[in-house]
């Protein structure tokens, strides 16, 4: 499977302590996404998969447009969110277009104290309503990036996660962008996070994953974290293409090589 994970958008209204992201405002204009959808891999072969980020996708002003071209595509759309706000007209999609697109929406704390801290925004309970709002009208998972400041809230999350009866993604914060100046988990840590995981899995088997549940096939993950990486990640495999909201293409959002056309 080929996928492209295009940020459309340099601009945030939160600001994570961790955001991997260079938020310099810029915005790709539509056009130009849908030419990246249509160009395939650095194989020449299709793209089957098209990952819409940001920055804040719900700030960009062509997001509907981009998530109806993806459907009469023949594509998949993942859309990743904060869910600070929900906008005009996104519910209401066609349900063709809503039925083709996954929405993972970011929650990085159980509690609106840390959710500030973490974000620097008093958004918790705004986001929690959003989030009933959206799984009403579109498959919707929750995305977890773990780090110190975190870990210690990770089983109320998922614990949250449960109530709000969606699945849960649960990664490690990169040592990337703003990534780099905040403490990561120690591998003692990494361990006691994978076991947590693995319990719940046993439990809640269709309702949580992990990267650390698999095989590590990340560079830098392997990079930060020492876990040995085994295997193709899709760097390797040529399968993946990263577009930053200035349009530079690259291998990898986290493995910044920049690819030449």
């Amino acid at each position: 499977m080929n996928n492209l994970t295009t940020n459309v958008i340099g601009k945030c209204n939160i600001d994570c302590d961790f955001c991997f992201e260079e938020l310099d405002g810029s915005e790709q204009e539509l056009t130009k996404v849908i030419s990246d959808i249509k160009s395939g891999t650095s194989k020449k072969e299709e793209f089957d998969v098209v990952e819409v980020g940001g920055g804040e996708t719900f700030m960009y002003q062509s997001l509907l447009d981009l998530l109806i071209e993806i459907e009469g595509l023949g594509k998949e759309a993942h859309l990743s969110t904060n869910a600070t706000f929900i906008p005009k007209g996104f519910l209401d999609l066609e349900e063709t277009v809503r039925d083709n697109t996954i929405v993972q929406t970011s929650l990085h704390a159980s509690n609106p104290e840390l959710y500030k801290e973490i974000t620097g925004a008093d958004f918790f309970y705004k986001v929690i309503d959003n989030i009933n709002k959206i799984k009403e009208k579109y498959n919707t998972i929750i995305s977890t990036a773990v780090y110190q400041k975190n870990f210690h809230d990770v089983k109320n999350i998922i614990n949250l996660s449960y109530e709000l009866e969606l699945p849960i993604r649960i990664t490690l914060v990169s040592a990337t962008g703003k990534g780099k100046n905040v403490e990561l988990l120690e591998p003692k840590q990494v361990h006691q996070l994978r076991s947590i995981m693995l319990e719940e899995k046993i439990k809640n088997y269709d309702k949580i994953d992990s990267p650390l549940l698999h095989q590590n096939t990340c560079y830098a993950i392997a990079e930060a974290y020492g876990i040995k990486k085994i295997g193709l990640c899709p760097v390797d495999a040529e399968s993946k293409v990263y577009v930053n909201p200035r349009g530079e293409k690259f291998a990898c959002e986290f493995f910044k090589q920049e690819m030449r056309e």
